[in-house]
């Protein structure tokens, strides 16, 4: 990155705006939707965690 490219500030605290404000535009990228299904094993963790933090036992007082 370029200087001037992020926001800062002057000596009085003032923000500068940088030139990443004006670039938005051109800057982002489409990104491709991935599937968010899980593997059962991973599943069973998660379930796992869950069941424990819901518990007596794994309550966070």
């Amino acid at each position: 990155m370029s200087p001037g490219s992020f926001d800062s500030e002057d000596s009085d605290g003032n923000l500068i705006p940088g030139s990443w404000r004006s670039d938005l535009e051109d800057s982002l990228i489409t990104l491709q939707n991935i599937p968010k299904r899980v593997s059962i094993e991973a599943q069973e963790i998660r379930n796992e965690f869950h069941d424990y933090f819901v518990s007596a036992q794994g309550a966070v007082l």
